[in-house]
């Protein structure tokens, strides 16, 4: 198999899905970066500036600007470790909760209504395999 065309699927792929649901998103005034930091908090609570990057697959400079528009919406709030000065916390507001789970199911419909082509088996089996390449080829580079 040519893995070129493997790449080429791959990325079409991804920028299919990450335009259609990133509108979705932005239907909610934030972006794509935006929900995946809340989505984190919401799930984990509170986190460090740094880890927020590493889910987003941001620098540390791209952390601090989503963050700040995180903050200006007043969905999260940013605090220093009282015993560690040097670590910065993010933890999501009453708002921010209440944000997340009204915009959740929603959302949740929307990717229902996305994926309404595939029978679940095809959605299973897609699944099993992307999860399977992602492995293999994280322990190949030693992840």
């Amino acid at each position: 198999m040519d893995k070129t065309k493997i790449m080429i699927a791959l990325t079409k792929l991804n920028i299919t899905l990450i335009n259609n649901v990133g509108k979705d998103i932005y239907n909610y005034g934030i972006t794509p970066t935006e929900f995946k930091i809340i989505s984190h908090l919401y799930v984990k609570g509170k986190s460090k500036t740094q880890r927020l990057g590493e889910i987003a697959f941001i620098t540390s400079g791209a952390i601090t600007y989503f963050v700040n528009k995180l903050l200006e919406k007043e969905y999260v709030i940013k605090y220093k470790d009282k015993s560690d000065k040097r670590i910065t916390w993010i933890e999501l507001t009453d708002n921010g909760k209440e944000f997340y789970e009204e915009m959740l199911p929603k959302h949740i419909e929307f990717l229902d209504t996305f994926f309404e082509v595939f029978e679940e088996e095809e959605l299973d089996e897609f699944y099993k395999n992307v999860r399977s390449f992602e492995k293999k080829i994280r322990k190949q580079k030693g992840e």
